[in-house]
């Protein structure tokens, strides 16, 4: 038997029996109190250790999470308490709350004198220094989120995304509900904790914050990541109250039967771009900003996604052919696709192919991915909207728009939809479905099975046809970099 197993399966085999440890990160060590967390599992055999080691594993990962979100606290009181509260469970079960010996003086000073006890007596002369300059308010959270008693509202948060998959926008958007309640109990005067969420309070949240200047659509999502988290906590024992409090918390009827801001009556949430705001589009002042330029006409004129585009290097554009092979996470096979560039783009495309490197960015300039944001396009999709709003299409600032980049590609899909009815077209639906990368799942169409699944892709002519199908509104020239307003 070997006397180290590998450091992946946590076990190390000493003294005759397995223990199972785990490393201690560098900045987490001065909490928890060591650089490595070991246990005795007690026994000789490997199988048996095996099976005995995650529920230890699981504690340990426990302890060293709850030191790094101590650490990662903004609030400088708040980080102070999580930081006590991180020692306090880091605190071996057996030295928990020893009890005397006897009731000699002696004893109950020894009893007194434990790392429990010593905390605590730590954390009520912090809790005492803080009321001096803070209030009683906050040095009872303080004092209360030390010894376990209040739960700041983003204690478990890093645990929670870790077990939910979620990608990087609707991460985002979980944690910005969160940040949502946060605002609105300190506002209300309330303490932004876990226990400070009832039923009530829920409630007045929702229909005074939530639902406030957006759709029941977003208000409904927004309530939906909360419900989760609090799931979450009551399933892993994190919470204590029997049930879940946002389960029975729905959008009022008022905000689901309240009208869209500026929506016109009958009008699809979100539209493909009339032929007159591409025209404006395309049109406008963005020479500041050519990759952005480029960016707006890709999308018009091949019918591609944002972070599609923004993922596109001069290899995946070579031979007046676009090839999308970086699908962004959650999109299916159908996302990777080979199709004709329009011959409005292309000397245009095949002059930045010939004077850079295969490697390099079609849309270059862009931040790359990060940990809280892996879509590249970020930076565009934002700019895209204040641009927008200048140039007149969909709406100012705080009106309800029914168009957004996405409307790109709505529009080349509609003006290829309306090219197959020509005479002579070539192609039908299933040719533009194999163009923009559809996979026509959750439509129960025989003819989908038999003309898109049994008989392949469509050849690069009939591409081709789909694409040169859609034409520049009247009066814009092709894609140029440089050139006087209303010439590109």
């Amino acid at each position: 038997m070997s006397k180290r197993a590998s450091r992946k399966d946590y076990l190390e085999f000493r003294k005759g029996s397995w223990h199972v440890q785990v490393s201690v990160p560098v900045a987490c060590r001065e909490i928890v109190g060591r650089a490595v967390l070991r246990r005795n599992l007690k026994t000789p055999d490997r199988a048996t250790a095996e099976r005995l080691k995650w529920p230890t594993i699981a504690e340990f990962k426990d302890r060293i999470a709850k030191a790094e979100a101590a650490l990662s606290a903004t609030d400088p009181i708040e980080r102070e308490a999580l930081i006590i509260r991180a020692r306090l469970d880091a605190i071996p079960e057996s030295e928990h709350g020893r009890d005397p010996k006897d009731d000699s003086l002696t004893a109950l000073l020894e009893a007194a004198d434990g790392p429990e006890e010593s905390l605590k007596w730590e954390a009520l002369y912090a809790a005492e220094d803080i009321e001096r300059t803070h209030g009683r308010d906050k040095a009872v959270t303080f004092y209360k989120t030390a010894v376990g008693e209040r739960t700041p509202l983003e204690a478990h948060v890093g645990d929670f995304l870790s077990t939910q998959g979620y990608k990087p926008k609707s991460e985002a958007d979980f944690k910005r509900a969160l940040g949502y309640l946060k605002d609105w109990l300190t506002s209300s005067g309330q303490l932004a904790t876990v226990e400070a969420v009832g039923r009530r309070n829920a409630s007045d949240f929702v229909h005074n914050s939530l639902e406030a200047g957006r759709s029941a659509k977003k208000a409904q999502a927004y309530l939906s990541f909360i419900r989760s988290y609090w799931e979450f906590m009551q399933r892993t024992g994190r919470l204590t109250d029997d049930g879940n409090i946002w389960r029975s918390v729905t959008i009022s009827k008022a905000a689901r039967q309240r009208p869209k801001r500026g929506a016109v009556e009958g009008a699809d949430e979100v539209r493909p771009f009339e032929d007159e705001e591409v025209a404006a589009l395309l049109s406008g002042d963005w020479r500041k900003r050519p990759e952005a330029g480029l960016c707006m006409y890709v999308a018009a004129l091949s019918g591609m996604r944002i972070e599609e585009i923004c993922r596109l290097r001069l290899r995946d554009c070579g031979g007046g052919i676009f090839k999308v092979s970086e699908v962004r996470r959650g999109k299916t096979e159908a996302a990777r696709r080979s199709f004709p560039i329009h011959p409005d783009l292309a000397q245009a495309i095949a002059q930045r192919v010939r004077r850079g490197r295969p490697d390099d960015y079609l849309i270059d300039g862009l931040r790359e991915s990060t940990a809280s944001s892996e879509e590249r396009s970020s930076p565009l999709s934002k700019w895209f909207t204040r641009y927008r709003r200048k140039v007149g299409v969909g709406g100012g600032a705080g009106d309800f728009s029914p168009v957004n980049f996405h409307s790109f590609r709505r529009w080349f899909i509609r003006k290829a939809r309306d090219g197959k009815f020509r005479d002579g077209a070539g192609f039908d639906e299933f040719s533009i479905e194999w163009v923009v990368g559809h996979d026509g799942k959750g439509s129960v169409r025989p003819a989908e099975l038999s003309q898109k699944g049994y008989a392949g892709p469509d050849p690069m002519d009939i591409k081709r046809r789909v694409v040169e199908a859609v034409q520049l509104p009247a009066g814009i020239l092709p894609f140029k970099e440089t050139g006087p307003k209303g010439e590109a």
